[in-house]
């Protein structure tokens, strides 16, 4: 009995001594515990409160209308209560969360609002100068952002994007105002590039080896430098090279934090190393090292490519035309095959310089991959501008997303970048214009443009416009959708006139690239003046119809705007990118024996231009 009074004393003694000398460690894991537990069960509080709405709404449609609720009820409940959902993904602000509905109706995320701050460095002069974009966004709106040499009121607004010239290591501070707060948050932004991961005998294949990894930082004594290997859930200092066992879920992320408060991020200093084979036609293109014809498939869609390989660093001083006559469609066949420009090395293009396709009024061919695995220096033009391709469109996948971390996310927002999705190119692009239809009334009307592609669709086409008088019935065709491998065609322009006129309507263009469609004039008018419709964008373009003139001098002019895919590890880009479509026509000047001319032009045309800077960002 005795001996087992020593012992618990003794017992008692050291757990004395433990509260004693980690008092202070219990109580911060206690403070950190309850400060988790507030945390999460603020999170639960309003994830409960808004599925109760959502289910109390979904019992009164089944009892009142006895059918299931669709989102659509739902959004109608919430609106009544001062909240919009997003129909597209179910997204909601509430408070000061956003809560995601799922299609089940249920809740599947509920996130705190925060503001993301990040920036990205988009040109660098010869002189060593960063042109840098600024970007701040936070759902509940900005008020305010203030610095040394800047102070803007924002007004509420969400997204805000700012322009900036600074040197390597320059550091700013902003004061960042958000709607409903009652503090400024002070945001530190250091420019410098992003870190270099480098992996010696990089896996590309998975052989299940161990590799030496090194990452090479900004020298920057403001920064404090941090890898991850778990996919950014911890980070640790980085004391040097290590190495590391790669299976097909290894990656190797770096960053750098400002030494105090919160830093402004360059996306691009977020260096994804992914240690396993890259998937898309980007990663694709990665190992390719000859000339020719290949095919490259993703996601169940192969696609025909003709390659032309450079080995070794480029100076471009004369014009660049890739591909031939049998890449691209003719008046029977589309398109065929996507040109593939690849140079491992650094490549300059000099100024006056043009890099583009082979093209005819067919158009061109399924677009322009220019890749470059080191520095692209352009001082001249890379145009797809005139060659979008006659030919049916599909998903251009072009890269599978390894990575997305935590930081990260404002920048992916609208793109819906989710870790094993591809990125791509739909294969439908925006819709064309709107049918224009006189309905017997007399007047004269502008053409409408197409509607404007989003997450990396081509824009629609456009439509001619059009003249009636003596009522007649004047239509003019919707414009053309736009492809991922076109911007879309242009419809006609229309006319009629005069009392021997008959109703005048343009067909609709090709919506896969092709033909633009052909102007059209019915008139009986015997004095005044002739007329003259100008066909639509495309390739070819449509045709002209005159009445009682004709074209002194008349240009015919073909091209939708075609694909252009740039990458290259770093971009500086002196001079010009582009991929516009091409106005289907010149008929300045015009001769007549009549006293004055009419003409329903369709010069329209929509952009198709799809440049892609370093896409790992």
């Amino acid at each position: 009995m005795e001996n087992k009074t020593k012992k618990f004393v003794v017992f008692m003694i050291i757990i004395m001594l433990l509260i004693v000398f980690l008092g202070i460690t219990i109580k911060i894991m206690a403070e950190n515990s309850i400060l988790n537990k507030f945390v999460y069960g603020k999170k639960q509080s309003i994830q409960n409160e808004v599925q109760t709405i959502i289910d109390q709404t979904k019992e009164s449609i089944q009892s009142l209308e006895q059918r299931d609720a669709e989102l659509s009820d739902i959004k109608a409940k919430f609106e009544e209560l001062g909240y919009i959902i997003d129909e597209d993904n179910g997204e909601m602000m509430y408070k000061d969360y956003i809560v995601i509905i799922d299609d089940n109706l249920n809740i599947s995320e509920v996130n705190s609002i925060e503001t993301n701050a990040w920036y990205e460095i988009s040109s660098k002069d010869s002189d060593g100068t960063y042109t840098v974009l600024i970007i701040i966004e936070n759902k509940k709106g900005i008020e305010s952002i203030i610095s040394d040499d800047l102070t803007l009121n924002t007004e509420g607004k969400t997204y805000i994007a700012l322009d900036k010239k600074c040197k390597e290591g320059d550091v700013f501070q902003f004061k960042i105002k958000v709607k409903g707060e009652t503090k400024q948050d002070v945001y530190t932004m250091v420019a410098t590039t992003k870190p270099k991961i480098i992996v010696e005998n990089m896996d590309k294949y998975n052989d299940g080896t161990t590799k030496t990894i090194k990452i090479e930082y900004p020298d920057n004594e403001n920064l404090i430098h941090y890898y991850s290997l778990d996919k950014g859930n911890t980070w640790q200092r980085y004391n040097g090279e290590m190495d590391v066992t790669i299976s097909d879920d290894t990656y190797v992320i770096a960053k750098s934090e400002f030494d105090n408060g919160k830093t402004m991020h360059n996306y691009n200093n977020y260096m994804v190393g992914g240690v396993t084979k890259n998937h898309g036609i980007l990663g694709e293109i990665e190992r390719i090292n000859e000339n020719g014809i290949i095919d490259i498939t993703e996601n169940g869609v192969t696609y025909s490519a003709r390659v032309y390989y450079f080995e070794g660093d480029q100076a471009w001083t004369e014009d660049k035309v890739f591909g031939t006559q049998e890449d691209i469609g003719t008046s029977t066949t589309e398109a065929k095959n996507t040109i593939i420009v690849k140079v491992n090395g650094n490549l300059n293009i000099e100024s006056g310089v043009t890099v583009t396709t082979y093209s005819t009024k067919y158009g061109g061919p399924k677009g322009l991959i220019l890749y470059c695995t080191g520095t692209l220096t352009n001082n001249g033009t890379i145009s797809m501008t005139g060659k979008g391709a006659k030919a049916t469109g599909e998903n251009v996948y072009l890269y599978k997303n390894n990575l997305i971390i935590e930081g990260n996310k404002g920048i992916f927002d609208e793109l819906k970048h989710d870790v094993g999705e591809y990125e791509y190119i739909p294969a439908v692009g925006a819709n064309g214009g709107d049918e224009i239809d006189f309905n017997f009334l007399n007047g004269t009307y502008n053409g409408n443009n197409g509607y404007n592609g989003t997450k990396r669709q081509t824009g629609g086409g456009g439509t001619g416009s059009g003249r009636s008088w003596n009522k007649r019935k004047v239509i003019i065709g919707k414009g053309g959708n736009g492809t991922s491998y076109s911007g879309g065609t242009g419809s006609g322009a229309a006319n009629s006139d005069g009392s021997g006129g008959g109703n005048a309507i343009s067909a609709e263009p090709s919506s896969i690239g092709g033909a633009g469609s052909n102007g059209v004039v019915k008139s009986g008018n015997q004095s005044g003046y002739g007329q003259i419709s100008i066909g639509g964008t495309g390739n070819p373009s449509g045709s002209y119809e005159t009445y009682k003139m004709t074209p002194a001098t008349y240009e015919e002019k073909n091209g939708t705007g075609g694909l252009l895919v740039v990458y290259s590890k770093t971009i500086n880009n002196n001079g010009t990118i582009q991929a516009d479509g091409i106005s289907s026509s010149n008929a300045t000047k015009l001769a007549t024996t009549y006293g004055r001319i009419d003409t329903g032009r369709s010069l329209r045309r929509r952009k198709c231009k799809h440049i892609l800077y370093n896409v790992y960002r």
